[in-house]
């Protein structure tokens, strides 16, 4: 299974490969799943054959909504500009650890993954190499946080984070400024911090020098998509995304 690449992402699990799985090699690394205890399951997958979308319903994984990797050339167009009463600062580790976690959870009650960090989560990809705590924006408003947004830098790789907490599928090319996630309070759902943010997040990248930008984002976040698609991003890649539970 050395082209199958399975990692444990908080209290579920990631599956993707550079090539196309036979069902051995999914029921080898389902089979890992569950001798760990299972856990959830999302599988990335570009252009399933036949074979594997038969696997995949085999172990009860259905179809999710498939996953967008897209681009943009830097810098934006558009300018950033902070909605009256905010304020953008960076992230300050270890201050705003227990804030910024309530407000991820908020932000993402709904997703499997990013909606679980817990500070143990967050304390070790605070630690990476690559965190930049002055690219890790944080929109604030009457000192609450009303939404984030984080980059990282590829040095000359572009990650394919099929599972949003460690990647590490490379391919070389150019620097290239991600990113990384970004979210907004519900509370504050609709006053354009969703819009400020990403700009911000990628003026910070090409601050940096870097000319090319990137993220991924669920192919049914219809608003998402339409924001990033009218700041200049297009899609570049589509993966499928097959999810269940492995007991």
């Amino acid at each position: 299974m050395s082209h199958v690449h399975l990692s444990r992402v908080n209290r579920g699990w990631v599956l993707r490969s550079h090539d196309h799985l036979s069902a051995h090699d999914v029921d080898a690394a389902l089979h890992t799943v569950r001798s760990s205890g299972g856990g959830s399951v999302r599988w990335f997958v570009f252009e399933p054959t036949d074979a594997e979308i038969a696997s995949a319903e085999r172990h009860g994984l259905r179809a999710d909504a498939p996953l967008l990797h897209m681009r943009c050339s830097l810098p934006l167009v558009a300018d950033h500009r902070v909605a009256e009463g905010f304020v953008t600062r960076p992230f300050r580790p270890g201050v705003d650890n227990a804030a910024w976690l309530e407000v991820n959870a908020r932000a993402f009650a709904d997703h499997p993954e990013q909606g679980d960090w817990n500070e143990e989560v967050l304390v070790e990809q605070l630690a990476e190499p690559w965190f930049d705590a002055h690219g890790f924006l944080l929109h604030e408003r009457e000192g609450s946080i009303a939404g984030f947004c984080w980059t990282q830098v590829h040095d000359h790789t572009v990650a394919h984070d099929h599972g949003r907490s460690d990647a590490h599928d490379h391919t070389h090319t150019a620097p290239v400024g991600e990113i990384y996630v970004i979210g907004v309070d519900p509370a504050f759902h609709g006053r354009g911090i969703g819009r400020s943010l990403t700009i911000a997040g990628f003026a910070h990248l090409a601050h940096r020098g870097l000319r090319q930008g990137m993220l991924y984002v669920a192919g049914d976040n219809t608003p998402a998509i339409a924001l990033y698609e009218s700041l200049g991003m297009t899609v570049v890649r589509r993966d499928h995304v097959f999810v269940g539970t492995i007991s």
